[in-house]
């Protein structure tokens, strides 16, 4: 079942093809999960060891090549055929010659493909075997995904409402002694039983981090059974992400008095993340918007402990949280803030074998200005 109407999906395609024409591709192979995802509708975050790819002709449908194990999952309004192969020979060299076969005899002088992302022996056989030219779609699709529709706006204000609920039901969980597994299984319960109570036919895959004292130094650190102390740092962290779109929403807390420093960075954070936010307009680049947060970070003499960027774009996140590139807040993005795209503004610091300190909010970017989807608050009592 794919989750977005037809008129969404036919809008996604439709662009594909107009820019694939523009740029004289006579098809298009695509390779990665998001990127399958997002012009098939095929509702499969993982392959799960098995290949799922896709191949579109200019002004057709999609063929889709997968695992017979999903089968069904590939059979969407946006397949032309769809084939499946079984375990019983090797799956990638399968796959590879049914790409083969949906190309066809005709071989396309340019062959649209994902380059970034591709391997050294697929590119070898498509060029080797296949015969093709081997064109670069990769920015092609990043720029479709940047900006993204009224449905998709829709389900990234969904999944900041979800968001809310496991923050707060994160936020209640805190007390010293409890650990970071328990704190944030809390919140991935509320935010499964927030998803099925708001719209049942939504897919979720919502993880939340705790970090507890010099763990907040990871911010993709899995939870652990450490235990949460008085005089520490504590770092909230919950991702809704419903039908393969991703929200966070990002904060540190101080358990009880946890120290000058740790007062002063969270202070600073603070006021990196107002004035960021307050840059983040349509007509604003996006090396401006980080630039904003690092001159604060600097006042408070704190550059140097600055690990990353401002923030980043929203919205499909798989696998290794792919996102679009004209999306990152950092220093050498002069891409433009434009309506319809869709932020995170998360200025940090972190102290070697201390502490970090964030505070992460997503932000869609309308007409006028930016639409915060993550209200919580910034400090609470502990």
């Amino acid at each position: 079942m794919t989750f977005f109407s037809e008129t969404e999906m036919r809008r996604r395609l439709d662009a594909l093809h107009r820019s694939a024409q523009d740029r004289s591709i006579d098809a298009v192979f695509l390779h990665t999960s998001d990127n399958v995802y997002y012009i098939t509708g095929v509702p499969l975050l993982s392959p799960w060891g098995r290949p799922l790819w896709m191949v579109v002709r200019t002004g057709q449908l999609p063929a889709i090549v997968g695992s017979r194990l999903e089968e069904e999952n590939m059979r969407t309004l946006w397949a032309g055929d769809v084939i499946a192969y079984g375990d019983d020979a090797d799956v990638w060299e399968t796959a590879l010659n049914l790409i083969r076969e949906q190309i066809g005899e005709g071989r396309p002088l340019r062959l649209g493909c994902e380059l970034t992302h591709l391997s050294l022996a697929m590119a070898t056989y498509l060029t080797d075997e296949v015969g093709a030219e081997l064109v670069d779609i990769g920015e092609i699709l990043a720029d479709l995904r940047l900006i993204k529709s009224t449905e998709e706006l829709a389900l990234l204000r969904l999944a900041g409402h979800v968001a809310q609920i496991g923050a707060n039901e994160f936020a209640g969980a805190i007390n010293p002694g409890a650990t970071e597994l328990s704190i944030a299984s809390r919140a991935v319960l509320a935010m499964n039983e927030a998803t099925a109570a708001l719209d049942p036919r939504l897919p979720t895959s919502s993880y939340a981090y705790c970090h507890a004292g010099v763990h907040t130094l990871s911010p993709h650190q899995h939870p652990t059974g450490t235990r949460v102390r008085t005089g520490e740092v504590l770092a909230l962290n919950v991702f809704a992400v419903l039908a393969g779109y991703c929200v966070e929403l990002e904060r540190t807390y101080a358990i009880g008095d946890p120290g000058d420093k740790a007062r002063h960075a969270l202070a600073a954070v603070g006021e990196a993340y107002g004035v960021a936010k307050s840059a983040l307009v349509p007509g604003t680049r996006a090396s401006d918007v980080h630039r904003a947060a690092f001159d604060v970070l600097e006042k408070y003499k704190l550059a140097q402990f600055i690990r990353h960027g401002t923030g980043h774009a929203h919205g499909i996140m798989i696998g290794a949280s792919s996102r679009e590139d004209g999306g990152e807040l950092r220093s050498y993005n002069t891409r433009t803030v434009a309506p319809g795209m869709a932020f995170s503004v998360e200025p940090g610091v972190y102290f070697p074998n201390e502490f970090g300190v964030r505070h992460s909010n997503v932000f869609l970017i309308g007409q006028d200005g930016a639409e915060l989807i993550t209200e919580f608050p910034l400090t609470l009592a502990f």
